[in-house]
C-alpha cells in the first residue's frame, strides 16, 4: 500500500495554473538541487533497469513500435516496463502484449498511464483532486523505484505526463532513484515539438526539474525502403507484426501526406528516436555533447540550455544520422535471422 505524502493536496491544488505549477517546480529544484549536483549526468553502467515511456497507438505513430523493438533488442540494458500515455487503451495494451510475446519478453510490465493532460487529470471541475495512488502510473513509479536496489532510467518518447505526475507526488524518490530521463523532443530555441505540445504543463515540470536529463535535440533519421522490404520479407513474426503496423499507419495517413513527406512504400519512412537507444546502451555514435541545465521557459515557451561544466543535464546535438540508420538496419537484419 502506498503511503501518500502530505504534500499531495498542495501539489494538486497548484496544478490549477501552469504558472503556479512552474513555480512549485522551481521551488522543488532549489530544495533538491543538492541531490542532483552530487551525481554525474548518468551512471556509466548500461545495464540499469529501464522504463520506456511512449505514446504507442494502433496506427498514429508507427515509429513508436520500432522504439519498443529497439528497447527490447538493444544490449546491454534491463528493460523493465513500458508506460503508455495518450493512447493507453485496452486495444493498444493488447497489441503491446502481443508484440512483447513475439519478441520473447512476455514478463515485461505494461502500465496504462494517464491519457488526458496532466492539468485535466489532477484537478477536476468540481475541485476534487485524485490522490497520488489513484493513477496506475504514479503507483507503478512509486513501487518500481522503491523496490529497485539501483538507479533506473526512463527513455521518454511520449508526453512526459506520467513522469510529471509521479515526480510531483514523490519528488525525493525521483531525485534519488532516477539516473536520468532520456528525452527525445524539440530543438534549441524551439517550442519542444509535438511531444511537448501534447502536455505543456507536464513538459515544463520535468524539463525544469532537478532530475538529470539526457536531451536529444530532434533529428531526422530515415528507414530506407530496401531495408524495410528485406526485413518484412524475412518471414519472422516480429517483421510481420511491424509490417502490419506500418500498413495501418500508411492507410491512416493517406496518400497526400505520404507523397508530401516522401514516405510511400517505395521511398522509406521517417524515424526519430534511434540515437536515444544507442546512447542508452553505449553504442558508438558521433554527436556534439554539452553539460548544463535544460529549461523550458514558461514565459516564452522556448527550449533553452544553459551550459556549464558541472551541469546535471546533457544536451546531445548534430547526431550522425547516417550511422544511426546503419545501426538500426543492422539490428533489423540480425532480427531477420531469428527463426
Amino acid at each position: 500500500m502506498i503511503r501518500i505524502p502530505r504534500r499531495e493536496k498542495y501539489a494538486c491544488e497548484t496544478l490549477r495554473s501552469a504558472f503556479w505549477a512552474s513555480q512549485i517546480v522551481l521551488f522543488l529544484s532549489l530544495c533538491l538541487s543538492s541531490f542532483a549536483q552530487a551525481q554525474s549526468v548518468t551512471d556509466q553502467r548500461t545495464d540499469l533497469p529501464t522504463v520506456l515511456s511512449t505514446d504507442l497507438s494502433v496506427n498514429r505513430d508507427v515509429d513508436d513500435w520500432y522504439d519498443v523493438f529497439q528497447f527490447v533488442r538493444t544490449r546491454p540494458k534491463q528493460p523493465s516496463a513500458i508506460m503508455l500515455d495518450s493512447y493507453a487503451t485496452d486495444e493498444v495494451e493488447e497489441l503491446a502484449r502481443t508484440f512483447l510475446n513475439i519478441l520473447g519478453r512476455p514478463e515485461l510490465q505494461i502500465v496504462k498511464g494517464i491519457r488526458e493532460t496532466l492539468e485535466a487529470h489532477t484537478c477536476e471541475v468540481d475541485g476534487k483532486c485524485p490522490p497520488c495512488s489513484a493513477s496506475p502510473s504514479t503507483r507503478f513509479y512509486h513501487d518500481f523505484l522503491s523496490a529497485s536496489k539501483e538507479k533506473a532510467r526512463i527513455i521518454a518518447v511520449g508526453s512526459l505526463r506520467n513522469e510529471a505526475a509521479a515526480f510531483l507526488c514523490f519528488p525525493s524518490l525521483f531525485i534519488s532513484k532516477i539516473d536520468a530521463i532520456y528525452i527525445v523532443a524539440g530543438r534549441l530555441g524551439g517550442d519542444g515539438s509535438t511531444n511537448f505540445n501534447r502536455d505543456r504543463l507536464a513538459a515544463t515540470i520535468i524539463v525544469n526539474s532537478p532530475i538529470p536529463k539526457v536531451w536529444f535535440e530532434k533529428s531526422h533519421q530515415y528507414m530506407p525502403a530496401e531495408i524495410e522490404r528485406q526485413f518484412y520479407a524475412s518471414g519472422v513474426r516480429s517483421a510481420a507484426f511491424l509490417s502490419q503496423r506500418v500498413e495501418e499507419w500508411r492507410k491512416w495517413r493517406g496518400l497526400a501526406f505520404l507523397e508530401k513527406t516522401r514516405q510511400l512504400p517505395d521511398q522509406g519512412r521517417n524515424m526519430w528516436s534511434i540515437p536515444a537507444f544507442m546512447i542508452a546502451s553505449s553504442q558508438p555514435l558521433a554527436l556534439d555533447a554539452a553539460n548544463g541545465k535544460m529549461e523550458l521557459n514558461p514565459r516564452t515557451r522556448r527550449l533553452e540550455f544553459h551550459r556549464y561544466a558541472r551541469g546535471a543535464d546533457l544536451m546531445l546535438r548534430n547526431v550522425d544520422n547516417d550511422a544511426a540508420e546503419r545501426w538500426l538496419a543492422g539490428l533489423l537484419m540480425e532480427e531477420a535471422q531469428r527463426k
